[in-house]
């Protein structure tokens, strides 16, 4: 009987040590499962954060470049204002110089050769008209007419007034803005060299 006993926690002490292997296998290859997966979620997660990350990044780089431009396009708004407003109170000494002259007559000459009209009307300030020098233009009778002082260049019209061609220094420089502010945002940029 001792032998049977003996022999019983000898297969039973077999089994045991079978089913603890057995166990510790697969304890095993859970824990390597789930370390496995572990790793798998811990690059999944980094790779969330670094692209989120990046995204942010570009988010507040792309806010920065657009508070850059609008800063940039303000001071370019600013010095235009500021060298049409210093270009006009020093528009008397530019009446004094050759250039002017020649100038004001050619765009004024022009508008009168446009005008579809064999009436045409110069308004131009006291000051200008002593300036102009407009030659005959055929079919068409050039009227002379004096406007406040303050007008530089000339507005010139059809007899009625329906068709106008504005050659006044301010309605050029209203037309150039547009060009003068691109050339200033490329100064402000450094795009240009001085």
């Amino acid at each position: 009987m001792q032998r049977i006993i003996e022999k019983i926690k000898s297969d039973t002490g077999a089994r045991v040590r079978a089913i603890k292997r057995e166990q510790d296998s697969e304890i095993e290859k859970i824990l390597k499962e789930a370390r496995a997966e572990a790793v798998k979620k811990k690059r999944a997660l980094l790779e969330k954060a670094s692209k989120e990350a990046e995204t942010e990044k570009k988010r507040i780089v792309s806010i920065a470049r657009l508070t850059a431009r609008k800063e940039e396009a303000m001071l370019a708004d600013s010095l235009l204002e500021e060298i049409i407003s210093e270009a006009s109170e020093n528009l008397e000494g530019l009446r004094k110089e050759k250039a002017y002259a020649k100038k004001l007559t050619a765009v004024v000459q022009r508008a009168v050769e446009e005008i579809p009209a064999s009436n045409v009307v110069v308004e131009v300030s006291p000051q200008d008209s002593k300036l102009l020098k407009l030659k005959r233009v055929k079919g068409k009778t050039i009227q002379l007419k004096k406007s406040g002082a303050s007008m530089t260049g000339a507005v010139v019209k059809n007899q009625s007034g329906s068709v106008r061609i504005n050659c006044t220094f301010k309605a050029i420089l209203e037309e150039k803005k547009p060009e003068l502010k691109k050339e200033l945002m490329a100064e402000i940029k450094g795009e240009k060299k001085r």
